[in-house]
């Protein structure tokens, strides 16, 4: 997220999903923006995961597009789906991850 990581942990808390979450990483736990591939490329190596084996959830199409290059699976959530790259998986909302994953 591009917000810290201790409010990413109060917004998923309070959505009710935070159990399906096994990290949360903002830019204080990597000291990088979220603005590139970089920022997940230090995501993936601090939390010991192979990019190939993660899963990026975000809402910015920018931001999903980052991740793949990183080497991650990725999910948009977003009502629009103009621009969505052909990769991506789009939700609506965050709602339906659960449901989405038990499908996977």
């Amino acid at each position: 997220s591009g917000s810290v990581s201790s409010d990413l942990e109060g917004y998923l808390v309070a959505m009710g999903v935070r159990r399906l979450f096994r990290g949360l990483y903002g830019p204080d736990l990597v000291n990088v923006w979220k603005g590139g591939p970089l920022f997940y490329e230090r995501v993936f190596a601090d939390a010991g995961v192979s990019p190939s084996e993660a899963l990026v959830v975000d809402d910015s199409v920018r931001a999903v597009e980052w991740a793949a290059e990183a080497g991650s699976a990725t999910v948009l959530i977003s009502a629009k789906t103009p621009g969505i790259p052909v990769s991506c998986q789009v939700l609506g909302g965050l709602a339906e991850l659960p449901d989405w994953l038990a499908d996977c």
